[in-house]
């Protein structure tokens, strides 16, 4: 999608790669980019079943790139997937829907999310997920120029073609970290961070606007860049007390507070009744059209979690800490030891981005975040393997 010599990459980041891996690569990126058509046609027919055409065209590729030789990492990590899982099967023997459907969750989209982000990074180098994310941007506007009185929530969050205001966000706040690292053509370069910023605020999203700056603050504090941290600062607070006059929505930034602090109160309930050991998977959630369980615990219920790591951490206890803890060793180690690299910038920038919507949001394990943010994993685990085979 972009030329090289608009983008602030090394030539040595782009593997050689031979016919066939070049017609894997394009028929993997095609079928990623038109996943967001499935959901336009879920709003405009009103079927959601059809959100389930992702699943299995990402089943297909699967299927395919296991057949590669991946490095240690990737495999580690599956592995960690994958014993967390058996875990959760043990604490779990409720609810069998419920049980499959957290398998999706946290065992298709990271085991797919992680080898994909590895092949592509493998391949291309990080621009790949970058080259997603925009096109995913260009369809949400699409969508919105051609359905605008479909495009908004009761809320006047702008929504566009997904079924969450989140969503917008999310690849908004995305490709403003893509556009902001690694776009070096001017004109590109502001325009795609216009254009971010344009669906962040029409989608009313706090946790995007302060997972984006973060990820900033991270890379410039890395860099000891003082003065761009004052400036970052600065707007940030900007943003916090103007932001109820900048959204459409018109909410304040503490909206909805109140709710969130209960979920987080039961959230710590739950593990400290547990001894950290985790609850298991089959004991609440939503699954549309099937099953809407609750869970109580001392006078507090929720069916869902809007935090999809305090989530993780109920359902599967000290053994997700475990995991979570070494991905963010790696993304630190990736952040040390590659210096000046606009894509390990990108792609520990999203690493933070994507913690901040899981901390905040029940967002990270739904798509698109949750692919986005493995995908983002893979390619930090290609990076960590390529260094270490370097010092070999």
């Amino acid at each position: 999608m972009f030329n090289k010599k608009y983008l602030i990459v090394s030539k040595k980041r782009i593997s050689n790669y031979g016919s066939s891996d070049k017609f894997i690569f394009s028929s993997f990126f095609i079928l990623l980019c038109v996943v967001p058509f499935f959901y336009a046609a879920a709003q405009i027919f009103n079927n959601t079943i059809l959100y389930g055409v992702k699943d299995l065209l990402l089943l297909g590729m699967i299927s395919v790139l296991i057949f590669y030789r991946v490095n240690i990492f990737v495999i580690l990590n599956v592995i960690f997937i994958i014993i967390l899982n058996l875990y959760a099967l043990a604490l779990s023997s409720e609810d069998l829907l419920m049980y499959v459907f957290s398998l999706r969750e946290f065992l298709f989209y990271p085991t797919v999310g992680i080898i994909l982000g590895y092949f592509f990074t493998k391949r291309k180098g990080s621009i790949a997920i970058f080259e997603i994310v925009v096109i995913y941007l260009l369809i949400t506007y699409l969508y919105l120029l051609v359905f605008p009185d479909d495009s908004f929530g009761s809320t006047n969050r702008l929504k566009s073609l997904w079924d969450r205001e989140h969503e917008p966000a999310i690849i908004g706040g995305v490709a403003f970290l893509g556009g902001w690292f690694l776009l070096k053509h001017s004109l590109l370069k502001y325009s795609l961070i216009i254009l971010s910023i344009g669906l962040l605020l029409m989608s009313g999203s706090r946790s995007a606007f302060l997972g984006a700056s973060l990820g900033l603050l991270v890379i410039y504090a890395r860099n000891f860049s003082i003065f761009k941290i004052l400036i970052l600062a600065g707007i940030s607070i900007l943003l916090i007390t103007f932001f109820s006059y900048l959204t459409l929505a018109e909410r304040s930034i503490d909206y909805n507070i109140t709710a969130r602090l209960d979920q987080y109160k039961l959230a710590y309930d739950a593990i400290i009744s547990s001894s950290f050991l985790g609850i298991g998977t089959d004991k609440y959630g939503v699954i549309s059209g099937f099953a809407n369980k609750q869970f109580c615990l001392n006078g507090l219920c929720t069916t869902t979690m809007d935090s999809t790591l305090l989530k993780y951490f109920v359902n599967y206890g000290l053994l997700f800490v475990l995991v979570f803890l070494f991905w963010i060793y790696q993304a630190g180690i990736s952040l040390i030891k590659i210096k000046d690299d606009p894509e390990i910038y990108f792609l520990v920038s999203v690493f933070v981005f994507s913690i901040v919507i899981g901390l905040v949001t029940g967002k990270l394990g739904a798509y698109p975040m949750n692919l986005i943010f493995y995908m983002d994993l893979g390619a930090i685990f290609y990076f960590l393997g390529r260094k270490r085979s370097r010092n070999v």
